[in-house]
């Protein structure tokens, strides 16, 4: 067996799907126990929804391109089992979170158009395009984009109160004055002014 792995680790073809377990302590017998469960959790790890070890150790972890990383993930499921299904919504979630942590946020614009592609009626996409403008610091297209999130179907945790409220809040961000700091004298630490109590 040491043999025969050693000589198909030396393939190098993107097709073939290749793991070996020494199973310490099993017998003969009880060795398939072992490999059966453990061989049929390997043919089928690329169809499960993205796990917490996954996102931490191989999503979160890139430099960059967290949605492409999510892509070629559905791509490898239908290559490999034949068959297309949507993108699950926890896993737009990861991707979200990712984009998040790292501060990626010119990505949500493409977690948008998938996810559009994935669910065109419900409000996933256009949350996710709000999304980029709120981070990006577009507030009134943010506000417009959750009030059309609010007219399509809610999907998970994303309701229309939410989309609402996300709305109410960039309109109240946008309205809000910028405030001109003071000018302060070169030679003077700058500091929080105080207003001065009237006699």
């Amino acid at each position: 067996m040491h043999d025969l792995n050693q000589n198909i680790s030396t393939v190098k073809n993107s097709s073939l799907y290749y793991n070996y377990d020494e199973f310490k302590g099993a017998t003969h017998y009880s060795v398939v126990l072992f490999s059966v469960p453990d061989a049929l959790y390997h043919i089928f790890s690329a169809y499960q929804p993205i796990s917490t070890e996954e996102f931490n150790t191989k999503i979160v972890t890139l430099p960059n391109d967290y949605v492409g990383y999510l892509t070629k993930k559905y791509d490898i499921i239908e290559k490999s089992y034949g068959m297309k299904m949507p993108i699950r919504l926890t896993d737009f979630k990861a991707i979200e979170a990712a984009i998040l942590k790292n501060k990626a946020y010119a990505e949500f614009e493409k977690l948008s158009a998938i996810a559009k592609k994935n669910y065109p009626k419900a409000m996933l996409g256009n949350y996710e395009l709000a999304m980029f403008y709120e981070k990006t610091g577009d507030t009134k297209k943010a506000a417009k984009t959750y009030m059309s999130a609010y007219l399509q179907d809610e999907i998970g945790d994303l309701t229309k109160d939410m989309m609402l409220e996300k709305a109410d809040e960039m309109k109240g961000t946008a309205a809000k004055p910028k405030e001109i700091p003071e000018e302060t004298p070169a030679e003077t630490p700058t500091e929080t002014p105080t207003e001065e109590k009237k006699p």
